[in-house]
């Protein structure tokens, strides 16, 4: 276990952190998280909610080949509120070969949407005649060239009136974002209402209370998004 952990670890093993141990040392892998020497509170990621001891169970985990790009890892408690579990942040030194890439071309859709409005298809109309038969139109000597004048002047003709169609990545917290932020707004106010008076019953209560309340108008929130992709489609 000498490669796989350092000397700056803390609390005890049990039959899960002896698992854990075996396999790093199959894989030679090195947790990172016990070869900085530092204070007990910037290496413990979890608090027992009964005895109230800190302990280790969150990892940042390299191979042997890599430790020595490793800086610091440590862990950070929330500056705002309290939570019994921390953010383990770990330093690295990253060195990421350069690979040749090759832009791919992107094909560009039309706007189709844009047909269904009267006014559009008029013009679109228009256009296409004007492209298509007016005195301008090229003599043809082959049907080949014929072919060929129609397919490249049809798509051009239509990109310029219905235009390209934009793609937009779509979130169901994004497009909901009033109603969701002030169910969470009022989640975190009780939370820290109940952290500055944690021997309070009743402000217990009533963060648990929103914890549920929250919990279901949100998963209300993203059925009915759903449902309404889905009519869509």
């Amino acid at each position: 276990m000498g490669k796989v952990l350092g000397k700056h670890g803390v609390g005890n093993e049990n039959s899960n952190g002896t698992q854990l141990f075996s396999l790093c040392a199959v894989h030679q892998l090195n947790i990172t998280n016990t070869m900085f020497q530092q204070k007990n509170r910037r290496k413990t990621s979890w608090q027992h909610p009964r005895s109230g001891h800190w302990h280790l169970i969150d990892y940042v985990i390299v191979r042997l080949r890599d430790v020595s790009d490793v800086f610091l890892t440590r862990s950070f408690r929330a500056p705002t509120c309290w939570s019994d579990h921390c953010l383990i942040r770990s330093d690295l030194s990253i060195h990421i070969p350069m690979k040749h890439r090759y832009a791919r071309k992107t094909l560009k859709r039309l706007n189709a949407k844009a047909v269904r409005e009267t006014d559009i298809q008029g013009i679109l109309e228009d256009k296409l005649s004007e492209a298509l038969y007016t005195a301008t139109h090229p003599v043809a000597d082959t049907a080949d060239d014929e072919r060929t004048f129609i397919r490249d002047s049809t798509p051009r003709v239509a990109a310029g009136v219905l235009g390209y169609k934009r793609y937009v990545h779509r979130d169901w917290f994004d497009e909901n974002n009033l109603a969701a932020i002030q169910h969470v707004d009022e989640l975190h106010h009780k939370h820290l209402a109940w952290i500055s008076d944690k021997n309070s019953v009743a402000k217990k209560a009533s963060y648990k209370q929103a914890q549920k309340t929250t919990q279901r108008e949100l998963r209300t929130i993203k059925d009915a998004w759903w449902a309404n992709i889905a009519s869509e489609l």
